[in-house]
């Protein structure tokens, strides 16, 4: 699937972008009208996961004890380029439990904050899934990567493409195309990084988290 952007989306070359959190998101507002910080707020920290696991049309593997969805992470048009995006935060008052904020303190103060962001045409998603329940969902998907209150991540349509069964894992050139556990694929070439990371959506999540190959993407050079 091809995202065209209207904005700039956040990116800092170490976690990769990916589609699953987006989809599961689509998912929640579609069943309960509520995001899902909201509806899993009370959910235990250690929860298993198949009591928090969020359905989407994108098909599950194994490479360990971890299902993982197979779906490669995003990657950005030939045109991509590192940028940076200002933003100013404030002081959020009503959760200080304080009856008095005073702004003009030090740590109150308005900050201005810069987060690395990626500028592109487009970034690409190679998944194995049900192309139809995929383009329905994806009507509710408007933004990708995090900061999107601040308008990053801003897509101005997507299209659905058929493509080679393989792509969400092997890529041109047998290219690492996701976040995998180490060891537990043929040989890729390509960089990738071995490193602690998480496997499942939501990817903040630790609950995943092990000895992993992540795959490393050089802006300007398309995958």
């Amino acid at each position: 699937m091809r995202c065209w952007l209207s904005s700039p989306v956040a990116y800092d070359g170490y976690d990769p972008l990916t589609i699953e959190g987006a989809l599961q998101c689509a998912v929640v507002l579609r069943e309960t009208g509520r995001t899902p910080d909201d509806v899993f707020s009370a959910c235990p920290v250690r929860a298993p996961l198949s009591d928090t696991d969020i359905a989407i049309p994108i098909v599950d593997d194994r490479f360990g004890n971890v299902p993982i969805a197979m779906a490669s992470v995003g990657w950005f048009s030939g045109d991509a380029r590192a940028t940076k995006r200002q933003s100013w935060k404030r002081a959020d008052a009503e959760y200080y439990s304080k009856r008095v904020v005073k702004v003009a303190e030090a740590a109150n103060k308005t900050q201005m904050l810069l987060k690395a962001t990626v500028t592109a045409l487009y970034v690409d998603f190679y998944v194995c899934g049900d192309r139809a329940l995929l383009t329905d969902l994806l009507t509710d998907v408007s933004h990708l990567g995090a900061s999107r209150a601040g308008g990053l991540g801003e897509l101005h349509g997507v299209e659905v493409h058929p493509c080679n069964a393989k792509a969400w894992f092997v890529g041109p050139g047998t290219r690492l195309m996701r976040v995998l556990p180490h060891g537990r694929h043929t040989a890729h070439r390509g960089s990738f990084d071995t490193r602690e990371s998480t496997l499942r959506a939501p990817y903040w999540h630790h609950r995943t988290r092990e000895l992993c190959d992540v795959p490393v993407q050089r802006l300007g050079v398309m995958c």
